[in-house]
């Protein structure tokens, strides 16, 4: 065999190797494009009962705040209109406790509220509750042990929060708890083996690379590595 042969060959049979965990990885990680929501908006809030993604409120123009609610079946890839939230709003949260949506809080052309509503995906109908103590929008609310956390968020002033109020849905009662050390909204709350985690957001001033764990056994908060960058 020829030198340039022999040098063709292991080339080729080199590369083999090389990109063949490549395609299988690059299957693993496509997107595919589903139907889209009826309803065009932002800000709105999204949870999950028994496999149906609720998404509810949100604007159409960063400003009008709406009631809709609309549900998402993945497996058969259609959305069904469901009955509106009483009080339209966006820039709301919302999180599922024993099958019921709660959505709290929010703003509706500069009015900020301190509304909780329940929607009840069986029956599909709405129930007002007792409110949030304070009224805020850009807040994160999470769930432990069957109660909601209400963290962070933005006044009607447009100052920053590091307010933290409790929800037991089974008392239809709030609660204060210790506040989060960084005030700061439009952030990402995560629950992790009973523990929050409060991460980046926005300070008022600047982004924020921040990560803070809530323990609510204890009603303390920990500092824990940044992110990377700020977001």
């Amino acid at each position: 065999m020829k030198p340039y042969l022999t040098w063709i060959f292991i080339t080729f049979t080199c590369c083999i190797p090389l990109n063949f965990p490549s395609a299988i990885f690059a299957a693993e990680g496509e997107w595919t494009r589903k139907a889209d929501m009826p309803t065009p908006r932002s800000v709105l809030a999204t949870n999950v009962v028994d496999g149906i993604i609720y998404t509810i409120g949100g604007t159409p123009d960063n400003w009008t705040g709406l009631p809709t609610v609309e549900a998402y079946n993945p497996q058969t890839d259609t959305w069904t209109t469901k009955k509106e939230m009483p009080t339209p709003r966006g820039w709301l949260s919302a999180s599922t406790v024993e099958g019921k949506i709660y959505a709290i809080g929010g703003n509706r052309e500069g009015e900020v509220f301190s509304t909780v509503e329940a929607y009840d995906p069986v029956m599909d109908t709405w129930r007002r509750k007792k409110k949030m103590p304070t009224p805020r929008y850009f807040l994160s609310t999470c769930v432990v042990a069957g109660k909601i956390y209400a963290i962070g968020g933005k006044t009607q002033f447009g100052i920053e929060l590091s307010t933290v109020e409790v929800y037991e849905p089974q008392n239809d009662m709030w609660g204060k708890a210790a506040d989060m050390p960084t005030a700061r909204s439009i952030f990402s709350t995560s629950v992790v083996a009973g523990k929050i985690y409060a991460i980046g957001g926005w300070s008022g001033n600047d982004k924020l690379a921040t990560v803070e764990e809530y323990d609510p056994a204890k009603n303390t908060w920990t500092k824990k590595a940044s992110l990377p960058e700020a977001i």
